[in-house]
C-alpha cells in the first residue's frame, strides 16, 4: 500500500524549491499588472517602503510581495488585484483574511491607549 502525498504540501526541498518555482509564475502577470498600477519601479519601492534590489526581484519573477504591500496594491487597485493572485503560495480564506486585519486593527487600537498611559519600570501603573 502506497500513501499518497498531497500536492499542495511539499515534503522535500525539491519540491519545495519546483513548487515555489511554479508560484512564482502564476504571480508574475499580476506582478507586471501591479507594478502599472503603481508607476515606475522607484515609485513603487518607495509607496510599499522595500528597497529597490527587493523590487528587482519581484519584476523578474524570483520574489513574491510581501503580505502588507500586497494587501496595499489589492487597495489601491479597488480590489482588480487581489492578495491571492499576488501571492498564490498562500492558502488564506477571504474570512481569515478578514479576522486577521480585525484583529491587526483591534491590536492598533489596544497599543494606542497603552501608549498614552504612565509606566514605571515596565509595569503599567493603574490610575
Amino acid at each position: 500500500m502506497s500513501a499518497t502525498r498531497n500536492p499542495v504540501y511539499a515534503r522535500t526541498a525539491k519540491e519545495k524549491k519546483e513548487r515555489r518555482l511554479d508560484m512564482l509564475k502564476v504571480a508574475a502577470p499580476f506582478n507586471d499588472k501591479a507594478f502599472k498600477f503603481l508607476g515606475s519601479y522607484y515609485s513603487a519601492a518607495a509607496f510599499l517602503t522595500l528597497s529597490y534590489p527587493q523590487v528587482q526581484k519581484i519584476r523578474a519573477g524570483r520574489d513574491f510581495f510581501n503580505v502588507k504591500s500586497a494587501m496595499m496594491i489589492e487597495r489601491i487597485s479597488n480590489g482588480e488585484l487581489t492578495l491571492q493572485q499576488l501571492r498564490p503560495d498562500l492558502h488564506f480564506s477571504d474570512r481569515e483574511i478578514s479576522e486577521a486585519i480585525e484583529e491587526g486593527r483591534a491590536n492598533a487600537a489596544a497599543w494606542a491607549e497603552a501608549k498614552n498611559k504612565p509606566y514605571h519600570t515596565g509595569v503599567l501603573l493603574n490610575d
